[in-house]
């Protein structure tokens, strides 16, 4: 059994060769994506968006125990944060409101095994994935982009140099993030307008 389509979300989910019968259609769960965010230079906050696997949780937790920058913290919905909080830094915040109104403010995300990663840095958030050693890695970013506007850390004192590098790039050279946050949104979504969707499930 295979279905008669098979419709991902941009050009950059399409096999280079398949014999299933792919398309793009309309990204529906991102419609908020085509609204823009503010301005770089209006955005201050590094957010910590957690990820789903406790592993994932307690690495990223465990890497940020001694940061002295303040941060933000956005638990996955799923997660039991009590279980939690006794990780969390002293100069972390934990924050609950949709992740749109947080990318609102943010300059810098840092998290691990989520699509809100490449979700962000199409919103021209550049991004630090967070590595896990202990477990396989699920970084969903593309190679093209690694450098520019995300990059990985294995390390409080990585994690810290990488921040430091894109607070600077946003400052002296913010094109580069914009150029490549405007090809992967290009690739990996597909806006829903009314042609699109029609076009995308035959109506």
């Amino acid at each position: 059994m295979v279905p008669d389509k098979i419709i991902v979300n941009g050009t950059g989910f399409l096999p280079s060769k398949a014999k299933l019968n792919y398309s793009i259609g309309p990204s529906l769960r991102y419609a908020k994506m085509f609204n823009g965010l503010k301005k770089m230079n209006t955005r201050e906050k590094v957010l910590v968006l957690l990820p789903y696997f406790e592993d994932d949780i307690n690495n990223i937790l465990r890497t940020l125990a001694n940061f002295q920058k303040p941060v933000f913290i956005k638990f996955h919905p799923a997660t039991d944060i009590d279980r939690f909080k006794c990780l969390v830094a002293k100069n972390a915040e934990i924050v609950i409101d949709d992740i749109y109104k947080l990318f609102e403010g943010t300059k810098i995300l840092i998290g691990a095994a989520s699509g809100t990663l490449l979700e962000a840095a199409s919103l021209g958030i550049p991004v630090i994935s967070v590595k896990n050693t202990g477990r396989f890695e699920c970084n969903p970013l593309p190679a093209y982009g690694k450098g520019v506007i995300w990059e990985e850390s294995a390390g409080e004192e990585e994690l810290k140099r990488q921040i430091s590098l894109f607070e600077r790039a946003l400052i002296n050279d913010p094109s580069q993030i914009e150029t490549m946050a405007m090809r992967y949104k290009k690739d990996f979504f597909c806006e829903p307008t009314e042609e699109n969707i029609k076009a995308g499930f035959d109506l």
